[in-house]
């Protein structure tokens, strides 16, 4: 290999890190605001891909369309406890289009005295289409209270 292939294979190398670390903290951000549920529908309208595949912790399989038009339900829901969500141990893993994310969803509702806390773990599967990246897949397990 001759002197400018392997400055050429040594460029390409680090542009497609440095592609990883912005779609890393692009995936990381999008988590946090989805997370903030500042505006409720508008994110799960961004987060979810319409061919989102949801398994949820109790079992039960779903897709975007169930998401949102359950929207309207947990909206009239929230007025009596209102969830704040927020994620530990996020692991990102990108691979071209394709991005792996897990964490540990920490969901208290605020409004009860104690505060109730329940956790997670959840897997994402992402896909970067058009330039923005929607989960595809995910699976929810509660983890047990003791």
């Amino acid at each position: 290999m001759n002197s400018l292939s392997k400055l050429f294979s040594l460029l390409l190398l680090l542009s497609s890190s440095a592609c990883f670390a912005d779609d890393k903290s692009d995936i990381s951000t999008m988590l946090t605001e989805f997370l903030a549920q500042n505006e409720q529908l508008k994110q799960h309208q961004n987060f979810w891909a319409d061919d989102l595949v949801y398994t949820s912790s109790n079992g039960t399989r779903f897709g975007k369309a169930q998401i949102i038009n359950g929207m309207s339900e947990a909206t009239k829901d929230l007025k009596e406890t209102i969830p704040f969500y927020s994620a530990e141990e996020v692991v990102i893993s990108v691979h071209d289009t394709t991005a792996i994310l897990t964490f540990k969803l920490i969901a208290k509702e605020s409004r009860k005295n104690p505060v109730t806390v329940q956790e997670y773990l959840n897997t994402g599967t992402l896909l970067k289409r058009k330039g923005s990246w929607q989960v595809v897949a995910w699976q929810a397990t509660k983890i047990p209270t003791e």
